[in-house]
């Protein structure tokens, strides 16, 4: 068997097309949550660092640790 001539799996670095072609991908079943998660959390996470001053970066810092304790 030449695993050449097979569409998706030559060796060359194809896998991740083989993986999207795989109907029971777990790639196919968790990239729209991975995308809908890391969407708000770059959004977030650029807010923090980029238009937050320390003293908002405080009271956030303090705000989250009392929801996160309840």
């Amino acid at each position: 068997m030449n695993l050449k001539k097979k569409p998706g799996l030559d060796l060359s670095g194809s896998f991740i097309s083989l993986l999207w072609r795989w109907r029971g991908s777990l790639y196919k079943l968790c990239y729209k949550e991975l995308i809908c998660f890391l969407v708000p959390f770059g959004i977030v996470s650029i807010i923090y660092r980029q238009a937050l001053n320390n003293e908002q970066k405080i009271y956030l810092n303090w705000w989250c640790a009392i929801v996160t304790d309840t």
